[in-house]
């Protein structure tokens, strides 16, 4: 039995909003290690979370990691 297709993000042709990223730290996912390193000590458990495409914003008062 077939799941059905989810479509994840804005609708094709919808509203797009543009979030300004340039001050955000960068952590590369497809740097190939095991892990990643989140930098602000408990920052990503009081972080908001947004998806940008195939990449995810974390946001708070002190900073955001893109």
């Amino acid at each position: 039995m077939a799941l059905p297709e989810r479509s994840f993000g804005p609708a094709p042709g919808g509203p797009a909003a543009y979030l300004d990223t340039s001050q955000s730290e960068v952590v590369d996912a497809t740097a190939g290690q095991s892990s990643l390193f989140i930098p602000g000590e408990d920052f990503v458990l009081g972080a908001s979370y947004e998806r940008l495409g195939p990449d995810l914003l974390l946001s708070g008062e002190e900073h955001s990691v893109f």
